[in-house]
């Protein structure tokens, strides 16, 4: 006669249970996604364990978590990896940025993603000479070049805003860009460049040559220092 009681409690709390996990997930995705990147929220699939950082001793470099996500288990990446990679060799790509071996196997990878994608099923299923000839045709200069420009990485500082303690702010934009004294330039350089048609100091730095570099510059804040609370670059 007890067992029937028993089994309600435990339906009651299974049900209770799922509920909560259900009404508590959107909370977890939120927290979740404030830790991760920009390239991990357009991937599609539902991760809520955000990457690992993947910290680098040297910049610009090419990151090869950005196409993790491609199925390379298909045997059209044995068939397409070798014109993929010729492809890439032919490319301007900024050879500083790392290994040039790397660089070429990332890009490919990438490359191989996007073909995926829009290659016609009945070609991708088909002879191989097929698939060779249409992606001869389909990866054009350009679409290599986006592909680089997805998993090119650098370090680049725009304009600077302060914040004070009343969570009141200022951006500096005059001077901001161009007026940084670099202290250890054996470590890292600093140059102004365009980024989508607004003045960057990009920074290239090689921790092999020393364990930190230091930007400095000075700014007339329009409130007494000591009640800045944060800076944003």
């Amino acid at each position: 006669m007890r067992r029937r009681p028993l089994l309600d409690r435990l339906i009651t709390y299974t049900v209770l249970a799922a509920g909560a996990i259900i009404f508590a997930f959107p909370f977890i995705w939120l927290i979740s996604t404030s830790f991760k990147v920009e390239k991990e929220l357009y991937r599609g699939a539902m991760v809520i364990v955000p990457e690992q950082p993947n910290a680098r001793a040297r910049s610009p470099y090419f990151d090869p978590q950005q196409f993790a996500g491609t199925d390379l288990d298909q045997p059209q990446w044995e068939t397409l990896r070798p014109l993929l990679r010729e492809k890439l060799r032919e490319a301007k790509i900024d050879h500083r940025a790392d290994n040039v071996e790397e660089i070429i196997e990332i890009g490919a990878i990438g490359l191989f993603g996007q073909l995926i994608k829009r290659t016609p099923h009945s070609i991708w299923t088909g002879p191989p000479e097929e698939l060779i000839k249409f992606a001869t045709m389909d990866v054009t200069p350009q679409r290599v070049a986006e592909v680089a420009k997805l998993a090119h990485r650098e370090l680049a500082l725009g304009s600077v805003v302060a914040f004070d303690n009343e969570l009141h702010s200022v951006q500096f934009t005059e001077g901001a860009v161009n007026n940084w004294k670099n202290l250890n330039p054996a470590v890292a350089t600093a140059g102004i460049e365009k980024d989508v048609g607004i003045d960057v100091t990009k920074i290239a730095y090689d921790f092999a040559n020393g364990d930190q570099f230091i930007l400095t510059q000075e700014f007339d804040l329009p409130f007494p220092a000591e009640k800045l609370q944060r800076l944003r670059f």
